[in-house]
């Protein structure tokens, strides 16, 4: 497996898609001049306490909320001089919890839907992906989503995965394949006990959490394939709130954490520096490579491969021959283009 999609999909080290967001310096004591709604107030910020690696309980301390969603949120508000604390509750009733004004924001792996976006305004900020989680060692071979013919999957109630199974299911009977049983779970817990006991042969739930699961419990779960959806998620925050979307969407663009990889789309600059390095170990300077190589380097779709290759040809990272093929030139002593260890 690419070692590209952990960095991409995993944690706080995700692509960012800032939209409409400026470079933001941390400027706290200027709240009520930047923010002046959000001013003396405590935030509400809602979450799934059993949602790791985005948004669990520290095992230390069960009222203390972490992980990568909750870090970040954290780290957006103290930037913008607010106070914030967590509300918890399940993951189905988060989104009516922000649109009945209980919450201001839900910051927990929140899809992007044209459904959702009538009522709920999102600032995006992680390319989606899925993974199948199979049982250790994945005895039925299900390295691809294609292979669920014959088999029993679930997902969870009401999430995108349950969509894409469904979807997966309707194309396998009318290809006249063995029918897809689909059994729901209503958390991710009971789905991955589901795969433990064998009652299902495959899991499909976020990416993260799935790699998550598998490397925490080795002697259970392994990742059999992983689906990247185009999906985005983000930060669902309540219509009409201006200072909240201006101050969410600013500060996750703040000034040296992204990089402009084309006038639309930003990577964190920590992602940048890593798939640099993985260009550096893959690609021999002495050899050109064509798009194919490159994207089982990367582990990318073409749809974000080419525009990422241009910008390591604009950066003097790589380039482009006549042939269409990229060959590794020199490092050239940037902060991107520094060696980096690999998690």
């Amino acid at each position: 497996m690419p070692k590209a999609f952990k960095l991409l999909l995993c944690a706080v080290t995700s692509l960012l898609l800032a939209q409409g967001a400026s470079a933001q310096s941390c400027e706290p004591s200027k709240v009520a001049q930047k923010y002046p709604s959000l001013a003396g107030k405590t935030i509400k910020i809602g979450v799934d306490p059993e949602s790791p690696p985005y948004a669990f309980r520290d095992s230390k301390d069960f009222n203390k909320i972490i992980g990568a969603d909750a870090d970040m949120a954290r780290a957006v508000f103290d930037c913008a001089g607010v106070k914030t604390e967590f509300f918890t509750a399940g993951w189905p009733g988060l989104l009516p919890a922000l649109r009945a004004g209980q919450i201001d924001v839900m910051w927990d792996l929140l899809y992007y839907t044209p459904e959702r976006a009538k009522e709920t305004t999102f600032v995006t900020y992680m390319q989606a992906g899925t993974g199948g989680l199979v049982a250790a060692g994945n005895p039925k071979k299900i390295d691809d989503i294609s292979k669920l013919c014959g088999l029993t999957v679930t997902a969870g109630i009401g999430t995108v995965e349950l969509t894409m199974a469904q979807a997966q299911a309707a194309k396998c009977k009318a290809e006249g394949k063995s029918d897809v049983t689909i059994m729901t779970s209503a958390d991710i817990a009971s789905g991955a006990r589901l795969v433990a006991s064998h009652r299902a042969d495959v899991m499909m739930y976020d990416l993260a959490l799935v790699d998550g699961l598998a490397k925490q419990n080795p002697q259970l779960y392994t990742r059999g394939f992983m689906v990247t959806s185009g999906m985005k998620i983000g930060v669902g925050v309540k219509k009409g709130n201006a200072d909240m979307i201006a101050a969410v969407g600013r500060l996750l663009a703040r000034e040296g954490a992204l990089v402009a990889v084309e006038p639309a789309r930003f990577y964190p600059a920590s992602v940048v520096q890593s798939l640099v390095a993985l260009l550096r170990e893959g690609m021999d300077p002495q050899l050109g490579y064509g798009p194919g190589e490159l994207r089982e380097l990367l582990g990318f779709s073409r749809k974000f491969l080419i525009p990422f290759l241009e910008y390591t040809d604009r950066a003097g990272i790589t380039r482009r021959d006549q042939d269409g093929r990229r060959r590794i030139l020199p490092p050239n002593g940037s902060f991107l283009d520094s060696p980096v260890t690999h998690p």
